[in-house]
């Protein structure tokens, strides 16, 4: 009885208000005719496809090799079943293989043009809203 009742205890925990933080928070910019953003630029276009196809194809990766696990434990002793899960497992490291070499080469490239294709972290740095101007709250 003392056990169930003892979760009302937690309920009377006093934990404080709630403080939203200080500052402004702009969601729209003054200027909507400015063109700045994270696909302002043909580099900045071609940076964030390359960024976004590198994070989908390494989550082709992950779900083809856990997929040739699943069936390679599921097997059961078949050996057909075994076999068509080593290929896929075989694929998907073949595939993350492929992936870091095409990331290298664009580098390479990016390097020799004097472009920046491989900056995610900048990208996501232009789609956090910025602070000053525009809508408040």
């Amino acid at each position: 009885m003392i056990v169930f009742f003892s979760t009302l205890l937690a309920q009377q925990t006093n934990l404080g208000g709630f403080e939203p933080p200080g500052g402004q928070t702009t969601f729209v910019p003054d200027d909507l005719s400015s063109t700045e953003g994270v696909l302002s630029t043909g580099q900045n276009l071609i940076s964030f496809i390359i960024t976004f196809l590198t994070i989908f194809a390494g989550l082709m990766f992950l779900y083809q090799f856990v997929r040739g696990a699943l069936a390679w434990i599921s097997a059961g002793g078949d050996q057909k079943k075994l076999s068509d899960a080593r290929d896929m497992i075989t694929q998907g490291v073949i595939g993350l293989v492929i992936i870091i070499a095409a990331y290298a080469i664009i580098g390479l490239i990016s390097t020799v043009l004097g472009l920046d294709l491989l900056n995610p972290g900048e990208q996501l740095r232009q789609l956090v809203p910025t602070t000053g101007g525009g809508v408040t709250i």
